[in-house]
């Protein structure tokens, strides 16, 4: 299959997760879900970006990638810190996924500390310092996920000089958008300066996490069954396309091997 035909897909898949519901208003507004550690089944758009994830296996197709120049002087256990704090905060960034009776289900993980990658390019001319930086973060952009296994996000701090790092955040799709990975560092940075003056941190309470959305979406779709049944055999008709692009890709790569 080539890069156009899943570029193809991938916009079908898509705008099946923007049906409608028939232009219905379905009344109600997303709450806290009662049990939050129990499994949730994925929003519409994690089961399509899983689906693809699983057709380009360890490519970085769907990898949200920053990096982020920093002119201050930075602690790195601090800023672990602070990571850690944010992974407290939002359920998604220690979400990982498994595949259960035919459902992917959301499985939210205990808040855990992230390791932070530090690499200190002082000791390198000061004119290849930024090239360096720009070839470890593209590695680290690479890196794939295990989205079974997670954490689907990682973090690495290059030091260019004593007050000049490169901060880079690399993130699952599944997990983030370009406007949350903008939310998240603008909370990092809020974090950081608390926690750097021995404050506590404090940031807007969150009423609702993303899994919240995914079981309010569940619910609304439920108000419409004929839409349902739809979206249902839309989305087993991308499946079988997906399956289809797999084992078209593998028979090529065999037959590649073969040839060589």
């Amino acid at each position: 299959m080539t890069s156009r035909s899943l570029k193809t897909l991938d916009q079908k898949l898509a705008l099946i997760d923007k049906l409608r519901l028939g232009g219905a208003v379905v009344p109600g507004a997303i709450v806290p879900r009662p049990a939050p550690r129990s499994p949730v089944p994925a929003s519409f758009g994690q089961q399509r970006l899983w689906m693809l994830e699983r057709l380009n296996a360890g490519a970085p197709t769907y990898h949200i990638s920053v990096a982020l120049l920093i002119d201050q002087v930075l602690a790195p256990d601090t800023l672990q810190r602070s990571i850690a704090f944010l992974i407290g905060r939002h359920e998604a960034l220690r979400t990982t996924f498994a595949l259960m009776d035919g459902e992917l289900l959301q499985q939210i993980q205990e808040p855990f500390i992230l390791s932070l990658d530090v690499f200190d390019l002082t000791g390198h001319p000061e004119e290849t310092r930024h090239a360096h930086a720009k070839r470890l973060g593209e590695c680290q952009a690479r890196e794939p996920f295990d989205l079974a296994k997670g954490p689907l996000l990682r973090t690495a701090l290059v030091r260019l000089a004593p007050a000049k790092h490169v901060l880079v955040l690399t993130l699952h799709h599944i997990v983030a958008d370009g406007w949350s990975v903008h939310v998240l560092l603008d909370e990092l940075a809020a974090v950081y300066d608390a926690l750097a003056a021995s404050r506590s941190p404090k940031l807007r309470e969150l009423r609702i996490q993303y899994a919240d959305f995914a079981v309010w979406q569940r619910a609304r779709l439920a108000l419409r069954p004929r839409a349902r049944r739809r979206l249902l055999a839309q989305r087993a008709e991308g499946r079988a396309a997906i399956e289809s692009a797999r084992r078209s890709v593998a028979l090529g790569r065999a037959a590649g091997t073969r040839r060589t």
